[in-house]
C-alpha cells in the first residue's frame, strides 16, 4: 500500500485489550482489522503490558504498564499527536514489559486511507481515531497568515450589559488603523510583504478594504496625503544627513558610510565573537574600509576650503574599555587559572577587558542563558567616559572639543597599552587602535606606540 502523507493532528484514545489468556495470545485483538501476530510469553509470573501507536516506523504514542491484569487490560487513555509523517498504516501493538526490552503479543493495522476525510472511527480493537488535516484544524495555524478569526471560531461569551464578546481580528485591525490614518504610518519591520491582502473574509466586506494589497492600501494613503514611513534605517540617514554640527554614533560595529562633516565614532575594543574567526576578521576589513573611505572624503572636504588639518580633529574614532586597574591587595583571586597562552589568561595578567556596546529591547535565550550575553552590565554616563569635565564639551562640534578629546583619549590609550600601570585608568574612552595619515588613509599605529596592528592582549589583527 502506498504510503500517504499525514500532516495535521491524530485523535487516538486506546481502551482495553479483551480476551487476552494466560498462557498464550488466544483471541488478542480478536476482531482487528488484520494481522495479528502471535507469539507465547503470557503467564510467566507478573505481565506488564502496555500498547504503543505508530506511523509505520515512527513511534509517536506510548501507553502506561498495567500489571497483573491478565485477561482484560483497560488503558482508557487519549493521544493528540502532530503528525507530519509518510505513512500508509496506523499500527497499534501490545507488548509484555520485560526486564531488558519487551514481549511482542499482538499487533492491528488501520490504513491510513480510511482517517483521511477527518470523520471519527472505531474499530473492534477498542480505538477511537480521527484526524484534522492542518487547512481544516481550528487549533493550527500559519503564522500570523492565520490572524484572521472565523465568526464561529470561538462561543459567544455574554457581558455585562447585554453585550457578547466580540474577537479582535488581527488582519482587520491592522487594516483600520491604516485605513484610518489621517497623518502618519509608521511600519517598522525587517520585512514588509507588501502583497498581502489584510481583508480575507468574504462575509466580512470593508469599504475600500475589497481585494486591496498592502502596498496598494499604503500608495492610496500617500496620495491622501498622509506621511508614510517604513524603515527604520532611512530614519537614521535621514538624521545624520540633517547634522549640522555635531553626529555622535555608538555602536556595536561601525559598517557605512559618512560624509564630509563633523562626525564621531566610539565601537567597542574589540567586536563581538571569537577574534580570529573568518566572520569577525571579515567585519574589521569593512570596518576598515569604511572608515578609511570616511577619513579620505574628509581630507578632500579639507582640500576644498584650502585647509590643511588633522582629518582626526574632524573624523574621531574611539573605543571603550573597562577601567584598567592596577592589582589590589587582597582582592578576589579565582580558584582555577585559564589554560596558559591563551586569551583568556592574557587578559587577566594584562588587566585588560574590553565593554561590549550592545543594546537590544528585547530579553530572549542568550540573555538570560548565564554564560552568554548579560543584562545591563554596566551603566554609564557620558562624562564618565573621560573621567573629567571640561567646559569645551559643551560644545562637542568645536575644534577645541575634538583636539582635548583626542588629546585625553591618545593619553588613555597609552597607558592601556603599556606593559605595567601604577595607577588605575583614569577613564573609558581611549583610542582606537589605528593611525590615520594625512591622505586620509587607514594604517596600523607604530610599534613604538602600540602592540602594532592586534588587540591588546589578542593577537589578532584590527584591520581584519
Amino acid at each position: 500500500m502506498a504510503q500517504i502523507l499525514l500532516h495535521g493532528t491524530l485523535q487516538a484514545k486506546i481502551y482495553e485489550v479483551d480476551n487476552l489468556k494466560a498462557g498464550s495470545v488466544g483471541n488478542v485483538l480478536t476482531k482487528s482489522v488484520h494481522n495479528i501476530e502471535e507469539t507465547n510469553g503470557i503467564g510467566k509470573g507478573i505481565t506488564k503490558l502496555y500498547a504503543t501507536v505508530d506511523l509505520e516506523k515512527a513511534r509517536v504514542g506510548r501507553t502506561r504498564i498495567i500489571e497483573k491484569e491478565h485477561t482484560n487490560p483497560k488503558g482508557n487513555e487519549s493521544f493528540h499527536i502532530y503528525c507530519a509523517h509518510m505513512a500508509s498504516n496506523i499500527i497499534f501493538t501490545v507488548k509484555d514489559d520485560n526486564p531488558i526490552g519487551a514481549t511482542l503479543i499482538g499487533s492491528a493495522y488501520v490504513p491510513v486511507e480510511e482517517i483521511l476525510d477527518g470523520k471519527e472511527i472505531g474499530r473492534w480493537i477498542h480505538v477511537k481515531l480521527q484526524y484534522f488535516h492542518v487547512p481544516k484544524d481550528l487549533s493550527w495555524g500559519q503564522c500570523i497568515g492565520n490572524a484572521h478569526v472565523p465568526d464561529n471560531f470561538v462561543p459567544k461569551i455574554p457581558l455585562a450589559g447585554g453585550h457578547t464578546y466580540q474577537p479582535h481580528r488581527c488582519w482587520e485591525d491592522v487594516f483600520y488603523a491604516i485605513n484610518n490614518a489621517r497623518h502618519l504610518i509608521y511600519i517598522l519591520g525587517w520585512f514588509v510583504h507588501t502583497e498581502i491582502t489584510l481583508v480575507r473574509n468574504s462575509t466580512r466586506p470593508k469599504p475600500g478594504g475589497d481585494n486591496v494589497t498592502l502596498g496598494e492600501l499604503l500608495k492610496n494613503k500617500a496620495r491622501e496625503g498622509v506621511r508614510v514611513l517604513m524603515l527604520l534605517w532611512d530614519d537614521s540617514v535621514n538624521a545624520i544627513r540633517r547634522a549640522k554640527d555635531f553626529i555622535y554614533i555608538e555602536n556595536q560595529y561601525f559598517l557605512g558610510s559618512s560624509y564630509d562633516w563633523s562626525a564621531d565614532g566610539i565601537k567597542p575594543e574589540a567586536i563581538e565573537g571569537v577574534p580570529e574567526s573568518a566572520s569577525v576578521q571579515a567585519i574589521l576589513d569593512w570596518q576598515k574600509r569604511t572608515m578609511d573611505m570616511m577619513y579620505k572624503d574628509v581630507v578632500e572636504a579639507l582640500r576644498v576650503k584650502g585647509i590643511v588639518e588633522n582629518p582626526r580633529n574632524y573624523l574621531h574614532s574611539s573605543a571603550l574599555v573597562i577601567d584598567r586597574e592596577v592589582k589590589k591587595q587582597g582582592e578576589y583571586e579565582p580558584t582555577e587559572r585559564p589554560d596558559p597562552d591563551t586569551d583568556y589568561i592574557r587578559a587577566q595578567e594584562a588587566r585588560r577587558f574590553m565593554i561590549y556596546v550592545h543594546a537590544k529591547m528585547m530579553i530572549e535565550k542568550r540573555s538570560m542563558d548565564g554564560a552568554r550575553d548579560s543584562e545591563v552590565a554596566m551603566g554609564a554616563y557620558q562624562p564618565c567616559h573621560l573621567g573629567l569635565l571640561h567646559d569645551s564639551f559643551h560644545h562637542p562640534e568645536s575644534e577645541e572639543c575634538i583636539k582635548k578629546v583626542n588629546q585625553i583619549a591618545d593619553k588613555y590609550w597609552d597607558l592601556y597599552s603599556s606593559e605595567s600601570l601604577e595607577h588605575d585608568l583614569p577613564g573609558h574612552l581611549i583610542r582606537y587602535p589605528i593611525g590615520v595619515s594625512s591622505e586620509g588613509v587607514v594604517t596600523e599605529l607604530p610599534l613604538s606606540t602600540s602592540h602594532c596592528m592586534t588587540f591588546f592582549v589578542y593577537f589578532h589583527c584590527v584591520l581584519g
